[in-house]
């Protein structure tokens, strides 16, 4: 069986490279969070900015990048870096973002047509869709209900009752584009918020 070599190159949660790895039994993937910077936080793929590699680990790190035909993240999350994975591997065919804006990174690695018909590089957009509408509802409540003056009421341990707007029936603009917007008007529809398309 010809098996396929990932490479976890950026902060990644364990639980999730095991996730990762129980695809397929083919997948050789590859995982030494020693050579990465630490997370700050689930879903950080930059890690601790401080962190350094000492040479023996950024040998080792290039040995790891060099044999990958998979990349899982973007080293250090650089366009700079990309071109060098890119450069670095000769096997790589597949580059696995974990950004949204993969895209802005791509154009700016510089990468030569070759290098760009060789390899795949795919953004995170879509993994981002769900928090994105969570966020954008937050707004919607927040300014809805008067966020600012509930505020400053409780820093002034006010405590009135008064009325507040209703988020049902008002008019909602969404402008997004691609997947991570994709489930903005469904979640202003089960709000009950009449939204223009």
């Amino acid at each position: 069986m010809e098996r396929v070599r990932v490479v976890i190159a950026s902060p990644l949660e364990p639980e999730l490279v095991d996730r990762v790895r129980a695809v397929d039994d083919r997948l050789d993937v590859r995982f030494e969070p020693e050579l990465l910077p630490p997370p700050r936080y689930p879903s950080d793929h930059h890690g601790e900015e401080s962190f350094k590699r000492t040479p023996e680990q950024d040998a080792r790190f290039n040995s790891l990048v060099a044999g990958a035909e998979v990349l899982f993240g973007i080293p250090e999350e650089e366009p700079a870096r990309l071109a060098w994975a890119i450069r670095t591997a000769p096997g790589l065919r597949f580059v696995q973002g974990t950004l949204a804006g993969a895209g802005q990174q791509v154009r700016r690695a510089e990468l030569t047509p070759d290098e760009l018909e060789r390899v795949a590089i795919c953004s995170a957009s879509g993994v981002h869709a769900v928090p994105l509408a969570e966020w954008s509802m937050f707004g919607l409540l927040a300014f809805t209900k008067g966020l600012p003056r509930l505020r400053r009421d409780a820093a002034q341990r006010y405590w009135a009752h008064y009325p507040t707007t209703e988020l049902r029936a008002r008019r909602c603009s969404s402008s997004a584009s691609a997947r991570s917007g994709s489930r903005s008007p469904g979640w202003q529809a089960r709000s009950a918020c009449a939204s223009w398309a």
